[in-house]
């Protein structure tokens, strides 16, 4: 059985946060794949709201709003069983989980296109992030036309606010 059929709904992704919080860019000029990537990201989130909005502006700019800004995967409870695992941290089982979910991900390509390969950027080898603590701010980067420098600001009622800049 594939894991999103494992998976509430078929969701991989939930709010890592706690309390109030949001992501928002200011107006960018957006790659092609950002409407399938809303939809994709939309359709795999556990949540009572979508995980992103877009607002399209029109200079065929866009502004992105998510929810939150930290989403978690849960992946240990897709692997059972594991607490007999005697070893620190259970590498073979994580990487066999990585492989079944990049297959069920591809799974997705006919409807959703190249978004697929910005979600399972997480899932390469390159990713050096938590899986249960993965910033938004990693699957941004692809979504950006080049040449651009996006302020991204995140509201965290609890914890405080901050800013970046990508550059494209």
């Amino acid at each position: 059985m594939s894991i999103l059929e494992n998976r509430i709904d078929g969701k991989l992704f939930s709010n890592a946060c706690e309390g109030t919080t949001q992501l928002k860019t200011q107006q960018f000029k957006p790659t092609g794949v950002l409407k399938d990537f809303v939809k994709l990201m939309n359709l795999l989130y556990y949540g009572e709201d979508p995980l992103f909005e877009i607002n399209e502006l029109p200079d065929e700019t866009v502004l992105l709003v998510a929810g939150t800004y930290l989403l978690r995967t849960d992946w240990e409870a897709d692997i059972p069983d594991l607490d007999s695992v005697s070893v620190p941290f259970p590498m073979k089982e994580y990487i066999e989980w990585k492989k079944k979910l990049g297959e069920d991900l591809n799974g997705l390509r006919p409807k959703y296109g190249d978004a697929v390969d910005v979600v399972k950027l997480i899932l390469s080898d390159d990713y050096n992030g938590d899986l249960n603590s993965i910033s938004l701010g990693d699957f941004l980067d692809p979504l950006i036309a080049p040449d651009q420098k996006v302020l991204v600001q995140i509201t965290d009622l609890k914890y405080g606010n901050s800013e970046f800049t990508i550059e494209t």
